[in-house]
């Protein structure tokens, strides 16, 4: 079975953000892919009681937990890559906030600047491209952003 470890570390935010980042960070890929919606259904099964106990119950179904998730897994897996790269914590820092309006421009600041990373750095780069393009492809193949 799976650890379901991501309901500690829960915040207050959109629910697609969080289930992004911990499948992306937290979750093996061969887990991730083989029990997706196992993992969704439980988290939505532990958010909705929790919900209930701190007073604030929630009234979305399923089918819009998975929505909000497929337009979130991409930010969730950004945010991930950020944490989890030396790349990409490399890259980060230049990335200016104040200039953002959407969260899309995040992506795209951060999609230049590990661009030109990778041409700097092409030995480094080699060496973990394989996995973060695995990545890469399973969260676009889910989102629908």
């Amino acid at each position: 079975m799976f650890n379901i470890m991501m309901i500690k570390v829960t915040r207050y935010n959109s629910p697609g953000l969080d289930l992004g980042y911990y499948l992306c960070t937290s979750v093996k890929p061969e887990v991730r892919r083989g029990h997706l919606y196992e993992i969704l259904g439980r988290y939505f099964d532990i958010l909705k009681e929790t919900a209930a106990k701190l007073g604030h119950p929630i009234d979305i179904s399923f089918e819009e937990l998975h929505i909000i998730f497929q337009k979130k897994i991409m930010l969730g897996f950004w945010f991930a890559i950020c944490l989890a790269t030396g790349p990409a914590y490399s890259v980060i820092q230049d990335i200016d906030i104040t200039k953002m309006t959407d969260v899309k421009d995040f992506a795209v600041q951060f999609d230049i600047l590990i661009q030109k990373w990778i041409v700097d750095h092409p030995k480094e780069a080699d060496e973990s491209a394989q996995v973060v393009l695995d990545l890469v492809k399973e969260c676009r193949d889910l989102s629908i952003e």
